[in-house]
């Protein structure tokens, strides 16, 4: 697999739902499936995902710097674990960013603290209503 630009980027799949609970995330993907990470390197990078768009560059140094490893073989890991988040629907390509460095105090957003940004427009018939009239499309399923 060729190496992908340093300006790549990712976040978190929009229609997916995700919380951290004892070190480990639970991950609900809008095809009904639960994805539980609990390897410390991916729970770091998806923590990062959760926090908003990240740079593949940024992400990689990351890994390098807080599980000591080669620059090649973070960036090699790194690209395989993303194209599995992006296959399974947990994760998306996004628009290059700017490069900006990750904090360790940055809070990850979960379900707890963020409402779902979606109009009104959107919403399905019959869906839950939540705070100011926004669908809970955390209770929604396909059929």
């Amino acid at each position: 697999m060729p190496l992908l630009p340093a300006n790549t980027a990712y976040t978190m799949h929009p229609a997916a739902a995700a919380r951290e609970v004892a070190g480990e995330i639970f991950v609900v993907t809008d095809d009904r499936g639960l994805h539980r990470l609990e390897v410390p390197t991916a729970v770091a990078i998806f923590r990062s995902l959760m926090a908003g768009p990240a740079r593949r560059d940024t992400l990689i140094a990351q890994l390098v710097e807080d599980f000591e490893v080669e620059w090649e073989q973070a960036a090699s890991d790194l690209d395989r674990f993303v194209n599995e988040l992006v296959e399974r629907r947990i994760a998306v390509e996004c628009e290059p960013i700017a490069a900006v460095p990750l904090s360790s105090s940055a809070k990850p957003t979960t379900l707890a603290s963020t409402p779902p940004q979606v109009s009104l427009g959107a919403t399905a018939r019959g869906a839950p209503m939540g705070p100011a009239g926004e669908a809970n499309t955390a209770t929604r399923h396909k059929n």
